[in-house]
């Protein structure tokens, strides 16, 4: 599996801990979403350069033609319905559901401890790239940072 931006590291490392990056990303988020539900949402894109630390305390679910770029967190679950591309690190502590429609995630999908489920309907393209990890990991600078991608052993 090629992302842009060249090959990912499939390894087995270390565990790292989703709730205090989550904790880290609330301090210095510079997009917090207040309501659980928003239709044609747009904030930012990564081949403009744009994006942002959005962070949303508990669920979100996400319709219409929805945009994003950066670094997402949702403390709850994440519902995913109509056409969404977003590029960046997504972080959802709860569980993920994509409802019919088209979903695409350029960069890195990180699921917490807790999160129960991954469903899928519909499109759902989720491609790693490092060249986005890399453009979200700038955005936090010495705060936080996401080393790549790993897959934990069972």
């Amino acid at each position: 599996m090629l992302g842009v931006g060249g090959p990912p590291s499939l390894a087995t490392a270390p565990s790292f801990d989703v709730n205090g990056i989550a904790a880290q990303l609330r301090n210095s988020a510079n997009l917090v979403l207040t309501n659980n539900s928003y239709s044609g949402l747009s904030f930012g894109n990564a081949g403009a350069g744009t994006g942002f630390v959005t962070f949303r305390d508990g669920d979100l679910r996400l319709s219409g033609t929805t945009r994003g770029a950066g670094i997402l967190v949702v403390t709850g679950n994440l519902e995913l319905v109509g056409t969404c591309r977003f590029e960046g690190v997504v972080i959802v502590l709860g569980g993920l559901e994509v409802g019919g429609g088209t979903a695409e995630i350029y960069g890195a999908l990180v699921l917490g401890p807790s999160a129960t489920q991954l469903r899928a309907q519909g499109n759902f393209t989720l491609r790693y790239s490092a060249e986005v990890v890399g453009f979200a990991n700038s955005m936090v600078g010495r705060y936080t940072a996401f080393n790549g991608w790993q897959e934990l052993a069972r």
